[in-house]
Formats: C-alpha cells, sequence, structure tokens
C-alpha cells in the first residue's frame, strides 16, 4: 500500500471542514431527533472517500445504510434523524441535505422514513433486505414515494402533514432531554400520522404491520440467537381472538345479509388449537367464544369426517379446514405463523372459494 492510500486504493484528500465540526460516531445515531453532540472534531483533515461536503452542513437528515431495532420491543425498521447541527460521519450514514425554506417538507420526510409502512415497502422493492442484508442502498432511497407539493394533497393527508411537522417540532423543542424508552411511542405516532396521510385502511395496516413485526424479524439474522422468532412463538387466546376477527371480516366480504359468522374456541392443548367456525341468521354482530370444550371431543368430530387417506398427525398436515354438518373446523398448530391477520384473511379466500367451486359443480 503506497503512502497516502487507504487500503483499497483510495487516495487521501485534504477536507479541512472535518476538523472544526464534532465527528458523529454511527452508534450514536438516534431515533427522529438528535441530541447535541458534543464530540471532538475528526483529527486529521485526510479522507479517503471525499463525497458530498454539504451534507456535514445543518440542517440535514441521517439515515444509516441498514435497518435495526430501535428498541428492544420494537419493530425492525428503518431509522431516520433530524439534524440541527453541523456533524461529520463516515461512510456508513447518509446524509439528505435541505434548505431551510423546506423544514416543514424534511420534518415530514424524517417522519415517513421511520415509519412502518416505508420499512415495508423497502422489503418488498429492496434489492437486498431478506435477500443478502438488512441494508438499503442509497438509489432506493431515492425512489420512495412522497408528495412533490402539499397542493395537490387531499385534506386529510394535509391534516397528517400538519401532525407530522408538529411531532418534529415538539421533539426537537425537547431533543436533549428525550429518553430513549419513549421512542416506541413516538413510533406509534409516527405510524399513525402516515397511515392517516396515505388514507390506509385497517387490513392495509395488518398487512403491514403482521411484515414489520412478525416476519422481518423472523427471516433477518436475530443479534440475540436465543431469542425465538416471532413467527415460531406459541399464541394465546387474544392472537385466536384477532384471527377470528380478521377471519370473519374476510368472509363477511362473500356472505349476504343477514348471515353473520360465529366462531367459537373448540378446545387447545400445548400445540393445537381447534376453532368452529358457523353461518346464523341473525342481526347481531359477528362473535367469538372462548369458552372451549375439551380438545380430544372436537378431535374426535374431525377425525371422524376425515377422509382414510389423510394423516390424523395434524402436525405434518397443518392448517387443516374441514367441514362436520354445518361446521367449519380449523384446526391449526399454536405457532404464531399460522395466526396472523394475514393468514387470516387469506383463510377466508381460500374457504370462499371453496364453497363457490363446489356450488359451482353441484
Amino acid at each position: 500500500m503506497k503512502k497516502n492510500e487507504s487500503k483499497d486504493g483510495y487516495k487521501a484528500k485534504s477536507l479541512e471542514k472535518i476538523t472544526k465540526i464534532p465527528f458523529l460516531k454511527a452508534t450514536q445515531l438516534q431515533t427522529l431527533v438528535l441530541p447535541e453532540v458534543t464530540n471532538k472534531p475528526w483529527p486529521t483533515s485526510a479522507v479517503y472517500r471525499k463525497g458530498y461536503e454539504r451534507g456535514f452542513e445543518a440542517p440535514f437528515i441521517l439515515i444509516p445504510q441498514g435497518l435495526g431495532n430501535n428498541t428492544q420491543d420494537i419493530s425492525t425498521r428503518l431509522k431516520a434523524c433530524y439534524c440541527t447541527q453541523s456533524l461529520s460521519f463516515t461512510s456508513s450514514l447518509q446524509s439528505i441535505k435541505f434548505e431551510e425554506r423546506d423544514s416543514d417538507k424534511a420534518k415530514f420526510l424524517t417522519v415517513l422514513l421511520n415509519s412502518s409502512l416505508v420499512t415495508w415497502y423497502l422489503f418488498h422493492s429492496s434489492s437486498v433486505i431478506g435477500i443478502e442484508r438488512d441494508k438499503v442502498p442509497q438509489s432506493e432511497l431515492l425512489d420512495l414515494p412522497f408528495p412533490a407539493t402539499q397542493e395537490a394533497l387531499s385534506p386529510k393527508a394535509k391534516e397528517a402533514f400538519g401532525q407530522a411537522v408538529a411531532l418534529m417540532d415538539s421533539l426537537l423543542n425537547q431533543k436533549d432531554n428525550l429518553l430513549k424508552e419513549n421512542v416506541e411511542t413516538h413510533l406509534r405516532q409516527v405510524d399513525k400520522i402516515i397511515y392517516n396521510f396515505f388514507e390506509l385502511d385497517e387490513s392495509d395496516i395488518c398487512i403491514i404491520e403482521n411484515t414489520v413485526y412478525n416476519i422481518m424479524p423472523s427471516v433477518q439474522p436475530a443479534s440475540n440467537p436465543k431469542k425465538i422468532p416471532p413467527l415460531w412463538s406459541t399464541t394465546n387466546t387474544e392472537d385466536w381472538e384477532r384471527y377470528s376477527k380478521w377471519l370473519t371480516f374476510g368472509l363477511s366480504k362473500w356472505i349476504g345479509q343477514p348471515k353473520k359468522v360465529s366462531i367459537a374456541l373448540e378446545g387447545y392443548s400445548s400445540d393445537l388449537v381447534i376453532l368452529k367456525a358457523q353461518l346464523l341468521n341473525t342481526n347481531e354482530p359477528a362473535s367469538f367464544s372462548n369458552e372451549n370444550n375439551k380438545l380430544t371431543d372436537a378431535l374426535s368430530k374431525v377425525w371422524e369426517t376425515l377422509p382414510k387417506d389423510v394423516s390424523r398427525n395434524f402436525q405434518l398436515i397443518p392448517d387443516i379446514k374441514i367441514f362436520v354438518n354445518d361446521a367449519l373446523y380449523i384446526v391449526k398448530p399454536r405457532k404464531r405463523r399460522f395466526w396472523l391477520t394475514t393468514s387470516a384473511l387469506a383463510d377466508a379466500d381460500s374457504i370462499a372459494s371453496t364453497l363457490y367451486l363446489k356450488k359451482g359443480h353441484e
């Protein structure tokens, strides 16, 4: 290696600016806003990858190249930080420079980048997330949808835009006293604002949050190898009731009035759950009952109805749906991947299409 060259063969260049402003370590980057940085400047003006120099001048938005857990309890998502202080940093951080006159747009962009929606979008569109590494190339960040002007926004979107700016103003006013424990609360606010901005409905939100909170942490390498991935965790009555709610919602699109779906918990064990769904002629709202009967009684009904050539080992053939008289029995393992709200919506479409096909052959 020649003198004044990096290991990669880059020749050293001089950038005096970095010796006069604090140096920010990548590990110090915060979510949404950054407290005042009191670090010493970088000790030398020599740099090997001289990039966009104005990117060090405040105000700007800082984004790491990779995704990461904002807290131990929140999902894996992109992290963006609105900075009001000039800083130097390494190439592991990316800077979006803006003018003061565009500060409201930048505040909204900061909120947008921290949202579950953007993480979901990147998971499905990025060339590396979920395939190789949890890294977001700069070119793919530039492809994110972003409003060019406020004038074209709907009234609801304009309201959400204002809420995003107000949230950032509030956080900036207390940036030096923010507690890390409150990050999750702020991110919940961020998600609500962005969902309202794009006018997403409840089913849209469920699809996004299933991906961000359950699927992504399960498919990407965990920092704690002893921690069970969310998709493999065990479910409980609350999860089954949520699944039943969304199964009912999905089926209601196919079922004519005044019929309603009633779902009851027939039984469960340490590894299996059985639900029973029935159509009722009633004006009462759809219901879920968790007054379960014995699992063995429910299993006996299912076993007696199954064709002889079908295995009775429900671990080998998970997610069985079978009609016993006028009731649909749903047999699933207790693992969370079978009880996501997106699973419920997919099951509803599958059940409805099967019934319609059967009706067409009769």
